[in-house]
């Protein structure tokens, strides 16, 4: 297993070492404890009411929608894993072979021979199917305003499925594009919702009013990231290499210890808007998916830090089962899959939440 960038990017600081592990340290431990504010606004705050679960018939997510919906996941998976084993391979215009990016970001090997590439990688890519068919599922008893948007989201995180299988499982350098534009719009998606909910409890907005502003606005995030794609895709950007952490490490700007710890403290930034909708609700909604949400995440994104593109710290380069398992790549795609399906279900229990 390679050593980590993370030692060095600390002994290269400006600062002190004792000053440059401190502050390490402290993203660390207050990134950690984000799962705890939703229990003490529950219990600090007096909002007994917090404490209840929702009931999941409120929400439209039953346990038969989740059953139906992985059920459909795992039909998927085994279809494509029976095309795999039949030898079916990808055109030779998406330029496969090309794997000089693919490495330098990622630590799963490559089986050239297969269909599927980067079986943890790509296979670990159902979360987000399952996520999808679950939110889309749900609209069935949605009757809100709200509901074009939602769907939209359901339908994003469909794309986000294919699109990023389609990249780690092919490597195709054009995918990557898309997969990123997809991602990114599948995220900020769920902080606009947070953030809509935020503005229509604190300025008594009709639900209306708020469903037009959180259509309006995804519709620009899209358009934004669909322009950002092409242009990519046309620049090949992407194609010939990647910044990772190591790259710059060794470079003339090295990697400065304030971007360490703004990578490790990430979480902290996205979970400021769910706490402001939380506090404009008066509730946390549902104290069970606001934990399980903010900590899948935290989990997630911190093991991602330790793949290639990063802070290269865990890579176990072998192409069989203990490869896919322990790539930092696939547990993301898995937590951030509960993450998603989990964070969209705790803002629609706030929604409950009568103002």
């Amino acid at each position: 297993m390679q050593r980590s960038v993370l030692p060095d990017a600390l002994a290269n600081a400006t600062c002190p070492w004792a000053a440059s592990v401190s502050l390490s340290l402290a993203a660390v431990v207050l990134t950690a404890a984000l799962p705890l504010i939703p229990w003490l606004l529950a219990r600090w705050m007096g909002w007994a009411r917090s404490w209840a679960p929702r009931p999941t018939v409120e929400l439209g997510c039953s346990g038969r929608l989740l059953a139906v919906a992985a059920a459909a996941t795992a039909s998927v998976a085994l279809t494509i894993s029976i095309a795999d084993a039949r030898g079916l391979a990808w055109p030779p215009s998406w330029d496969t072979d090309r794997t000089c990016t693919y490495h330098v970001m990622f630590c799963e090997p490559t089986q050239a021979s297969h269909l599927v590439r980067h079986v943890g990688n790509a296979y670990s890519n159902v979360a987000y199917l399952f996520a999808g068919l679950t939110v889309l599922g749900s609209q069935r008893t949605h009757h809100s305003p709200l509901y074009i948007p939602d769907v939209c989201f359901g339908l994003a995180l469909l794309a986000l499925a294919v699109a990023s299988f389609l990249w780690h499982a092919s490597n195709a350098p054009k995918v990557h594009y898309v997969d990123l534009a997809v991602m990114e719009t599948v995220i900020s998606y769920l902080q606009l919702r947070y953030a809509c909910l935020a503005i229509h409890r604190s300025f008594r907005l009709s639900v209306s009013t708020e469903a037009w502003l959180c259509t309006a606005l995804f519709t620009a995030i899209v358009a934004y990231q669909t322009e950002l794609s092409a242009h990519r895709w046309q620049a090949g950007s992407m194609e010939n290499g990647f910044p990772t952490g190591r790259s710059r490490l060794a470079g003339e700007g090295g990697l400065p210890l304030f971007e360490v710890c703004l990578f490790i403290a990430t979480p902290i930034l996205y979970y400021l808007v769910p706490c402001m909708a939380m506090l404009a609700s008066g509730s946390v909604g549902s104290l069970r998916l606001a934990t399980v949400s903010i900590a899948s995440l935290i989990t997630g994104w911190e093991v991602h830090l330790l793949e290639r593109w990063a802070l290269d710290g865990l890579c176990i380069p072998d192409a069989g089962v203990l490869g896919a398992v322990s790539s930092p790549t696939a547990i993301f795609h898995a937590l951030t899959g509960v993450t998603l399906l989990t964070a969209y279900f705790h803002v629609r229990s706030l929604e409950l939440v009568k103002s």
